[in-house]
Protein backbone atom coordinates (compact mmCIF):
# COMPACT_ATOMS: atom_id res chain seq x y z
CA UNK A 1 0.00 0.00 0.00
CA UNK A 2 1.48 3.41 -0.96
CA UNK A 3 2.29 5.86 1.82
CA UNK A 4 -0.42 8.38 2.46
CA UNK A 5 0.34 11.93 1.36
CA UNK A 6 0.38 14.84 3.76
CA UNK A 7 -2.69 16.98 4.34
CA UNK A 8 -5.31 14.27 4.37
CA UNK A 9 -3.88 12.67 1.23
CA UNK A 10 -4.67 15.83 -0.76
CA UNK A 11 -1.18 17.22 -1.41
CA UNK A 12 -0.15 17.36 -5.06
CA UNK A 13 3.03 18.77 -6.57
CA UNK A 14 3.31 20.80 -9.74
CA UNK A 15 -0.02 22.65 -9.67
CA UNK A 16 0.39 26.25 -10.78
CA UNK A 17 -2.58 27.66 -8.91
CA UNK A 18 -3.99 25.17 -6.39
CA UNK A 19 -7.14 25.91 -4.47
CA UNK A 20 -5.08 25.80 -1.26
CA UNK A 21 -1.41 26.78 -0.86
CA UNK A 22 0.39 25.89 2.38
CA UNK A 23 3.71 27.34 3.56
CA UNK A 24 5.64 26.50 6.72
CA UNK A 25 7.20 29.30 8.78
CA UNK A 26 9.23 27.40 11.41
CA UNK A 27 10.55 30.30 13.47
CA UNK A 28 10.21 30.73 17.25
CA UNK A 29 13.05 33.12 18.01
CA UNK A 30 10.72 35.85 19.31
CA UNK A 31 8.98 33.65 21.88
CA UNK A 32 9.09 35.34 25.27
CA UNK A 33 8.47 32.32 27.49
CA UNK A 34 9.06 28.81 26.09
CA UNK A 35 10.23 27.97 22.59
CA UNK A 36 9.33 24.92 20.54
CA UNK A 37 6.88 26.26 17.96
CA UNK A 38 9.46 25.98 15.18
CA UNK A 39 8.84 22.22 15.16
CA UNK A 40 5.11 22.60 14.51
CA UNK A 41 4.96 22.62 10.68
CA UNK A 42 6.66 19.24 10.35
CA UNK A 43 4.67 17.72 13.20
CA UNK A 44 1.39 18.95 11.73
CA UNK A 45 2.27 17.53 8.34
CA UNK A 46 3.05 14.14 9.83
CA UNK A 47 -0.17 13.99 11.85
CA UNK A 48 -2.19 15.09 8.82
CA UNK A 49 -1.36 11.73 7.20
CA UNK A 50 -3.56 10.02 9.80
CA UNK A 51 -6.80 11.70 8.63
CA UNK A 52 -8.89 11.33 5.49
CA UNK A 53 -10.34 14.43 3.77
CA UNK A 54 -13.63 14.25 5.68
CA UNK A 55 -14.67 16.96 8.13
CA UNK A 56 -16.12 16.36 11.56
CA UNK A 57 -19.63 16.90 10.11
CA UNK A 58 -19.10 14.13 7.52
CA UNK A 59 -18.40 16.43 4.57
CA UNK A 60 -16.09 14.76 2.05
CA UNK A 61 -13.54 17.18 0.59
CA UNK A 62 -13.24 16.47 -3.12
CA UNK A 63 -12.62 18.39 -6.33
CA UNK A 64 -10.12 20.53 -4.44
CA UNK A 65 -6.41 20.92 -5.17
CA UNK A 66 -3.83 21.50 -2.42
CA UNK A 67 -0.09 22.02 -2.59
CA UNK A 68 2.37 22.31 0.29
CA UNK A 69 5.19 24.63 -0.78
CA UNK A 70 7.54 23.53 2.01
CA UNK A 71 9.21 25.71 4.62
CA UNK A 72 11.01 29.01 4.73
CA UNK A 73 14.56 27.98 5.81
CA UNK A 74 15.22 28.57 9.49
CA UNK A 75 18.83 27.36 9.29
CA UNK A 76 21.39 29.24 7.22
CA UNK A 77 24.14 27.83 4.97
CA UNK A 78 26.51 27.98 7.94
CA UNK A 79 24.31 25.58 9.89
CA UNK A 80 23.25 28.27 12.35
CA UNK A 81 19.69 29.55 12.98
CA UNK A 82 18.90 32.59 10.87
CA UNK A 83 18.07 35.83 12.66
CA UNK A 84 14.55 37.15 12.89
CA UNK A 85 15.06 40.00 10.44
CA UNK A 86 16.38 37.63 7.78
CA UNK A 87 13.70 35.04 8.42
CA UNK A 88 10.81 37.50 8.23
CA UNK A 89 12.26 39.08 5.08
CA UNK A 90 12.57 35.70 3.37
CA UNK A 91 9.12 34.71 4.60
CA UNK A 92 7.69 37.83 3.01
CA UNK A 93 9.33 36.95 -0.30
CA UNK A 94 8.05 33.37 -0.23
CA UNK A 95 4.54 34.47 0.71
CA UNK A 96 4.54 37.00 -2.15
CA UNK A 97 5.44 34.16 -4.52
CA UNK A 98 2.45 32.01 -3.53
CA UNK A 99 -0.29 31.92 -6.17
CA UNK A 100 -2.60 34.89 -5.65
CA UNK A 101 -5.75 32.92 -6.42
CA UNK A 102 -5.03 30.23 -3.83
CA UNK A 103 -6.44 30.12 -0.31
CA UNK A 104 -3.26 30.73 1.72
CA UNK A 105 -2.37 28.76 4.86
CA UNK A 106 0.79 29.68 6.79
CA UNK A 107 2.04 27.40 9.57
CA UNK A 108 4.05 28.90 12.41
CA UNK A 109 6.20 29.15 14.33
CA UNK A 110 5.57 31.81 16.90
CA UNK A 111 3.14 34.61 16.23
CA UNK A 112 5.75 36.94 14.77
CA UNK A 113 5.37 35.04 11.49
CA UNK A 114 1.92 36.64 11.16
CA UNK A 115 3.68 39.95 10.43
CA UNK A 116 4.91 39.07 6.91
CA UNK A 117 1.85 36.88 6.29
CA UNK A 118 -0.67 39.66 6.92
CA UNK A 119 1.52 42.21 5.16
CA UNK A 120 1.64 39.96 2.09
CA UNK A 121 -2.12 39.42 2.28
CA UNK A 122 -2.70 43.18 2.17
CA UNK A 123 -0.39 43.52 -0.83
CA UNK A 124 -2.39 40.88 -2.71
CA UNK A 125 -5.90 41.96 -1.74
CA UNK A 126 -5.54 45.65 -0.84
CA UNK A 127 -5.26 47.48 2.46
CA UNK A 128 -9.03 47.57 3.02
CA UNK A 129 -8.99 43.92 4.14
CA UNK A 130 -10.12 42.69 7.54
CA UNK A 131 -8.31 40.60 10.15
CA UNK A 132 -9.86 38.18 12.66
CA UNK A 133 -7.35 37.60 15.46
CA UNK A 134 -8.28 34.49 17.46
CA UNK A 135 -5.89 34.60 20.39
CA UNK A 136 -5.88 34.74 24.17
CA UNK A 137 -3.73 37.88 23.80
CA UNK A 138 -4.18 40.99 21.63
CA UNK A 139 -0.45 41.04 20.69
CA UNK A 140 -0.68 44.82 20.37
CA UNK A 141 2.47 45.94 22.17
CA UNK A 142 4.51 48.57 20.34
CA UNK A 143 7.62 46.75 21.54
CA UNK A 144 8.15 43.88 23.97
CA UNK A 145 11.36 43.00 25.78
CA UNK A 146 13.15 45.37 23.41
CA UNK A 147 11.88 43.65 20.25
CA UNK A 148 9.34 45.50 18.07
CA UNK A 149 8.78 42.27 16.12
CA UNK A 150 8.14 40.12 19.18
CA UNK A 151 5.26 37.66 19.07
CA UNK A 152 3.63 39.99 21.62
CA UNK A 153 3.75 42.79 19.00
CA UNK A 154 2.63 40.71 16.02
CA UNK A 155 -0.79 42.20 15.36
CA UNK A 156 0.33 45.79 16.03
CA UNK A 157 3.31 45.44 13.71
CA UNK A 158 1.31 43.65 11.02
CA UNK A 159 -1.48 46.20 10.76
CA UNK A 160 0.90 49.17 11.03
CA UNK A 161 3.27 47.97 8.32
CA UNK A 162 0.48 46.69 6.09
CA UNK A 163 -1.52 49.92 6.39
CA UNK A 164 -4.68 48.19 7.63
CA UNK A 165 -7.26 50.27 9.51
CA UNK A 166 -7.38 48.95 13.12
CA UNK A 167 -11.15 49.41 12.95
CA UNK A 168 -11.25 46.46 10.54
CA UNK A 169 -9.55 44.18 13.07
CA UNK A 170 -11.66 41.84 15.22
CA UNK A 171 -10.08 40.37 18.35
CA UNK A 172 -11.72 37.06 19.21
CA UNK A 173 -11.51 34.87 22.31
CA UNK A 174 -9.24 37.43 23.97
CA UNK A 175 -8.76 37.22 27.73
CA UNK A 176 -5.27 38.41 28.73
CA UNK A 177 -4.49 42.14 28.45
CA UNK A 178 -1.87 44.69 29.36
CA UNK A 179 -2.81 48.29 30.15
CA UNK A 180 -0.92 49.42 27.05
CA UNK A 181 -2.92 47.09 24.83
CA UNK A 182 -6.22 48.05 26.47
CA UNK A 183 -5.50 51.72 25.77
CA UNK A 184 -4.70 50.93 22.13
CA UNK A 185 -7.87 48.85 21.68
CA UNK A 186 -10.03 51.69 22.97
CA UNK A 187 -8.19 54.46 21.14
CA UNK A 188 -7.98 52.66 17.79
CA UNK A 189 -11.54 51.31 18.02
CA UNK A 190 -10.46 47.72 17.52
CA UNK A 191 -13.48 45.42 17.63
CA UNK A 192 -13.46 42.58 20.13
CA UNK A 193 -15.41 39.64 21.48
CA UNK A 194 -13.68 38.38 24.59
CA UNK A 195 -13.79 34.73 25.60
CA UNK A 196 -16.04 35.75 28.49
CA UNK A 197 -18.52 37.37 26.10
CA UNK A 198 -18.48 34.38 23.75
CA UNK A 199 -19.08 31.92 26.57
CA UNK A 200 -22.00 34.04 27.81
CA UNK A 201 -23.79 34.00 24.46
CA UNK A 202 -24.16 31.69 21.46
CA UNK A 203 -21.66 31.00 18.70
CA UNK A 204 -24.42 32.02 16.28
CA UNK A 205 -24.53 35.46 17.89
CA UNK A 206 -20.73 35.75 17.73
CA UNK A 207 -20.76 34.84 14.04
CA UNK A 208 -23.48 37.41 13.36
CA UNK A 209 -21.46 40.22 14.97
CA UNK A 210 -18.35 39.36 12.97
CA UNK A 211 -20.28 38.98 9.72
CA UNK A 212 -22.02 42.32 10.22
CA UNK A 213 -18.63 43.99 10.64
CA UNK A 214 -16.85 42.25 7.76
CA UNK A 215 -19.38 41.13 5.14
CA UNK A 216 -18.60 44.04 2.78
CA UNK A 217 -14.82 43.74 2.87
CA UNK A 218 -12.94 42.40 -0.19
CA UNK A 219 -11.02 39.76 1.80
CA UNK A 220 -10.55 38.64 5.40
CA UNK A 221 -7.50 37.11 7.08
CA UNK A 222 -8.01 34.61 9.91
CA UNK A 223 -5.11 34.35 12.37
CA UNK A 224 -5.33 31.45 14.85
CA UNK A 225 -2.97 31.38 17.80
CA UNK A 226 -3.54 27.97 19.39
CA UNK A 227 -3.67 29.57 22.84
CA UNK A 228 -6.98 31.10 21.75
CA UNK A 229 -8.38 27.72 22.78
CA UNK A 230 -8.79 26.90 26.44
CA UNK A 231 -5.65 25.40 27.97
CA UNK A 232 -7.48 22.10 28.50
CA UNK A 233 -7.77 21.79 24.71
CA UNK A 234 -4.36 23.24 23.84
CA UNK A 235 -1.73 22.48 26.49
CA UNK A 236 1.17 22.37 24.03
CA UNK A 237 1.95 26.06 23.73
CA UNK A 238 4.15 28.60 25.46
CA UNK A 239 1.24 30.43 27.09
CA UNK A 240 -1.58 27.92 27.79
CA UNK A 241 -4.43 30.13 28.99
CA UNK A 242 -7.49 29.11 31.04
CA UNK A 243 -10.95 30.52 30.42
CA UNK A 244 -11.01 29.99 26.68
CA UNK A 245 -13.20 28.47 24.01
CA UNK A 246 -13.54 24.77 23.28
CA UNK A 247 -12.83 23.25 19.90
CA UNK A 248 -16.40 22.54 18.75
CA UNK A 249 -17.52 26.13 19.31
CA UNK A 250 -14.63 27.32 17.16
CA UNK A 251 -15.35 24.81 14.39
CA UNK A 252 -19.01 25.79 14.45
CA UNK A 253 -17.92 29.40 14.03
CA UNK A 254 -16.06 28.44 10.86
CA UNK A 255 -19.19 26.72 9.56
CA UNK A 256 -21.12 29.95 10.09
CA UNK A 257 -18.56 32.48 8.87
CA UNK A 258 -17.31 30.98 5.61
CA UNK A 259 -20.67 31.34 3.81
CA UNK A 260 -20.97 34.95 5.01
CA UNK A 261 -17.57 36.66 4.77
CA UNK A 262 -14.69 36.36 2.26
CA UNK A 263 -12.05 34.56 4.34
CA UNK A 264 -9.09 34.05 2.00
CA UNK A 265 -6.20 33.09 4.30
CA UNK A 266 -5.37 31.38 7.59
CA UNK A 267 -2.33 31.26 9.78
CA UNK A 268 -1.88 28.81 12.65
CA UNK A 269 0.75 29.65 15.24
CA UNK A 270 2.25 28.90 18.67
CA UNK A 271 1.87 25.09 18.70
CA UNK A 272 4.95 23.75 20.52
CA UNK A 273 5.09 19.95 20.09
CA UNK A 274 7.70 19.40 22.79
CA UNK A 275 5.39 21.03 25.35
CA UNK A 276 2.39 18.97 24.27
CA UNK A 277 0.63 16.02 25.90
CA UNK A 278 0.03 13.04 23.64
CA UNK A 279 0.05 15.39 20.61
CA UNK A 280 -3.35 16.76 21.70
CA UNK A 281 -2.52 20.32 20.60
CA UNK A 282 -1.04 19.22 17.29
CA UNK A 283 -4.10 17.09 16.55
CA UNK A 284 -6.25 20.14 17.32
CA UNK A 285 -4.15 22.20 14.90
CA UNK A 286 -4.56 19.59 12.17
CA UNK A 287 -8.33 19.63 12.73
CA UNK A 288 -8.33 23.43 12.42
CA UNK A 289 -6.73 23.03 9.00
CA UNK A 290 -9.07 20.20 7.97
CA UNK A 291 -12.18 22.15 8.96
CA UNK A 292 -10.85 25.27 7.21
CA UNK A 293 -10.13 23.40 3.99
CA UNK A 294 -13.55 21.79 4.23
CA UNK A 295 -15.17 25.22 4.61
CA UNK A 296 -13.68 26.82 1.50
CA UNK A 297 -16.32 25.36 -0.79
CA UNK A 298 -19.04 26.83 1.42
CA UNK A 299 -18.08 30.31 0.29
CA UNK A 300 -20.41 31.91 -2.28
CA UNK A 301 -19.01 32.30 -5.77
CA UNK A 302 -18.88 36.05 -5.23
CA UNK A 303 -16.26 35.54 -2.49
CA UNK A 304 -13.96 33.36 -4.55
CA UNK A 305 -11.15 34.75 -6.64
CA UNK A 306 -12.14 34.44 -10.29
CA UNK A 307 -9.65 32.35 -12.24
Amino acid sequence: MPERKIWFDLHEEGIDSPDVAILGLPFDGSSSRQRGAAAAPDRLREISRTADPITRSFKVIDRLTLTDFGDVPAIGPDGQPVGQDEFLKTAGERIAALPKDSFQICLGGDNSVSIPAIRGFARKHGTDVGVIWYDAHPDLFETYQGNPDSHACALRRAIDTAGIDPGRVFLLGTRSFSRTEADYIRGAQVKMITATEWLATSTEAVAARIADAMANLPAVYLAVDIDGFDAAHAPGTGYPMPGGIGSEAFFRLLDLLFPRIPIRALDLTEIAPRLDRNDATSFLGVQVILETVGSIRRQPDAFRVKR
